[in-house]
């Protein structure tokens, strides 16, 4: 198994605005009731909820994995 590893990201100003937009226009749809924001939190709830299945079926060995590439790299 071969994973790499990003410490940091490093953002330059476009991809900042990028997500400073993205807030910008889920908080105007809140403001707004926007119909789109109950479909956005829905599937962003099922999101995270399958997430959290899936890192607690691969928990164990992932964490195992993650310390061999954390050892690499020091």
């Amino acid at each position: 198994m071969s994973l790499k590893t990003i410490s940091l990201k490093k953002f330059g100003k476009q991809e900042k605005l990028k997500l400073l937009a993205g807030k910008v226009a889920v908080k105007l749809a809140k403001e707004q009731n926007d119909p789109l924001l109950t479909k956005y939190n829905k599937f962003r709830k099922k999101y995270f909820d399958i997430k959290k299945q899936i890192q607690k079926k691969y928990g164990v060995r992932a964490m195992q994995a993650a310390k061999k590439i954390a050892m690499k790299s020091k």
